[in-house]
């Protein structure tokens, strides 16, 4: 699904919408999330979930090496693995299998977090919920 589609601006952007204002702020998050991966799943399930896998496998190493290891040589592996990591995903997706999901666009946003949080510029996200909705909000 696309921005200029009439069935996003007269049906999906309505409805996510009336849902958003319609819930208490506890669950706001919630539905701009699984709205975000209604949208993009709509236009690729497969290419939607390689970006959810993503999201959980970065949330999952960020929470690693930023987390109270003592020793930086492993805090600085697992950060490395992190980049190396995102960077191999980018050039197999990219190059090998031609997924075009604005894999650049994701995986360049995945790697300034990681980058911000190694070097302690903003907070590791604690909430895969938020996280998971800062990498998948659709408007992007």
């Amino acid at each position: 699904m696309t921005f200029p589609n009439l069935t996003f601006i007269f049906a999906f952007l309505p409805i996510l919408l009336i849902f958003y204002y319609g819930v208490p702020k506890k669950f706001k998050l919630y539905v701009l999330l699984a709205g975000s991966i209604l949208f993009y799943g709509l236009g690729s399930w497969t290419q939607t979930v390689i970006l959810a896998l993503d999201v959980i496998v970065n949330y999952i190493l960020s929470r690693l090496f930023s987390g109270k290891i003592k020793n930086n040589r492993i805090k600085q592996f697992w950060f490395w693995f992190t980049i190396i990591g995102n960077i191999a995903l980018l050039v197999y997706f990219k190059w090998v299998r031609y997924i075009p999901i604005g894999i650049s666009f994701y995986t360049f946003m995945i790697l300034s977090y990681q980058i911000d949080v190694y070097r302690r510029d903003v907070p590791c996200e604690k909430s895969i919920l938020r996280l998971g909705t800062y990498f998948f909000f659709f408007p992007k």
